[in-house]
């Protein structure tokens, strides 16, 4: 489950990507909740969507730019995304037993992955992205849903599968 940034974001990342060497399948996205404990979507489905049709759109920003351990690198994402992060999981929990993902909860930290070395990048690839995508001024943008990525077995991409839109935000009504 994830949130996807506006196209010109998508847009310069892959071009930074690319510039680099780096030709990453997936759309650069922010990862609210990893797979595990996803395998039942029947299941997760229901309880997900209702705690998502509470929360009104929001802004978050990206950067700067950080690194986990050596072997991946990524933009930091603005905190106001810890909210829908802990409902996702806790939505999920209410219905599904299993065992938390190490990365979930108050151990989350807020990313966009820019490249990873367990995929195949070379350190000198994940270097030269990390300095091209810190001298970016990234505009902050606004979330208005989430995205489900599943991929059918091991070795394929993953791929949207369904969109969860947050509630939408209801003109001002006039008092007369």
């Amino acid at each position: 489950m994830a949130v996807i940034p506006p196209e010109a974001h998508v847009d310069e990342i892959v071009r930074i990507r690319r510039a680099v060497g780096l030709d990453t399948p997936v759309v650069p996205h922010v990862t609210i909740k990893a797979q595990p404990n996803l395998e039942l979507p029947e299941l997760w489905r229901p309880a997900v969507r209702e705690a998502i049709d509470a929360v009104p759109p929001f802004r978050v920003a990206l950067g700067p730019v950080d690194w986990f351990g050596d072997g991946i690198v990524f933009l930091g994402v603005s905190d106001e995304i810890l909210c829908l992060h802990r409902l996702v999981v806790d939505a999920i929990e209410s219905v599904v037993v299993g065992e938390r993902f190490e990365y979930d909860g108050d151990d989350y930290v807020p990313h966009l992955t820019l490249g990873a070395d367990f995929v195949g990048e070379t350190a000198d690839q994940l270097r030269l992205i990390a300095d091209a995508a810190g001298g970016k001024a990234w505009e902050p943008f606004r979330v208005h849903e989430v995205v489900e990525f599943r991929r059918e077995r091991r070795g394929q991409k993953y791929a949207p599968v369904a969109v969860y839109p947050l509630v939408r935000e209801r003109p001002p009504t006039s008092r007369r």
